[in-house]
């Protein structure tokens, strides 16, 4: 009777100190993600850390610790508690879709669009997360997966800007440029002001031909971004074949002002300065170009003599 008294007595301990525990766990965890809304990650974590150290398997503080590590730039860390929420409870597409940004962001592509693909069959309802994969598929250069999943997220979320970009970009990968201009100029209207958009755009535009309006989305990237050689260099190429060699030479010399090794923009001032009747400017650079590579000195003459022999023709980049 006894040894039943102190077994009964020790359950009652047992109990009332899990109780207390978890009483305890919950508190922690609660004043956690009043933290964590107000982004004091700090106290965020500390309060997770204890909730842990009362209950070990608390979902909750181990997924949310996953998301400070993340929000604080720790991706190991964070990588850490999201696959050990992730074997706690494998079914939440927040943890999928972290993994799969974890994953991107490691360069492991594969991993990356088996958890995107995991969230979407959670919760078919998330732009956020048709929109992860797509770009995930766009990155490796799958444009009609791509496709899919974005204009699925856009559907669910219409003119989402990370969403229409991404389509612009799929369809200026596939070299559909109609199409691409159409969702690069809804970027616009949306309100994207970036030199990457505009640089775009004017690009596309100068493949459709239409080398006014190319060179104003030029120009309103260099307005941004004045040290952007790729854009300085296809606006040049606008002036070039607009017989606007003045503006071209201008442009090509900005190229390399930061990177000499920039050689395109060397050789195309090389057959600006020729086609502008520079041919001592022209001549020296061609110099530089043989002295650095032959093989340079070689493509600006091909270009030359691509231009001389068809005027109508552009030199290409």
């Amino acid at each position: 009777m006894k040894k039943n008294i102190i077994t009964v007595l020790f359950f009652t301990f047992f109990v009332a100190v899990s109780s207390f525990a978890l009483d305890s766990a919950q508190v922690y965890t609660k004043n956690g993600g009043k933290a964590l809304i107000v982004k004091d990650y700090q106290t965020a974590l500390k309060n997770y850390q204890n909730a842990l150290r009362f209950d070990s398997n608390n979902f909750e503080a181990i997924k949310n610790l996953g998301v400070i590590y993340s929000a604080t730039g720790d991706q190991k860390k964070a990588k850490e508690y999201f696959l050990r929420a992730y074997q706690i409870n494998k079914k939440s597409p927040f943890l999928c879709n972290n993994l799969g940004v974890i994953y991107s962001n490691e360069g492991n592509k594969t991993k990356a669009i088996e958890y995107y693909q995991q969230a979407i069959k959670l919760d078919t309802a998330s732009a956020l997360y048709y929109g992860n994969l797509g770009m995930e598929y766009l990155e490796i250069n799958q444009i009609n997966n791509a496709l899919k999943a974005l204009y699925k997220a856009d559907k669910l979320m219409p003119d989402n800007r990370m969403v229409i970009y991404s389509i612009g970009n799929c369809y200026a990968t596939a070299k559909d440029y109609d199409s691409a201009e159409v969702y690069y100029e809804r970027c616009v209207k949306a309100g994207i002001k970036t030199d990457k958009l505009f640089y775009f755009l004017g690009t596309v535009k100068k493949n459709l031909n239409k080398t006014d309006e190319a060179i104003d989305y030029f120009q309103k990237a260099l307005q941004i971004n004045p040290n952007y050689q790729e854009c300085h260099q296809d606006l040049g190429l606008a002036y070039l074949s607009q017989k606007k060699y003045d503006q071209a030479i201008k442009e090509f010399k900005q190229t390399f002002q930061h990177d000499k090794k920039f050689y395109r923009g060397m050789i195309s001032l090389g057959v600006a300065y020729s086609l502008n009747g520079q041919y001592q400017q022209s001549d020296s650079v061609m110099k530089s170009l043989f002295a650095i590579d032959s093989s340079l000195g070689f493509q600006m003459l091909n270009i030359l003599k691509e231009k001389y022999s068809s005027p109508q023709s552009s030199p290409q980049k």
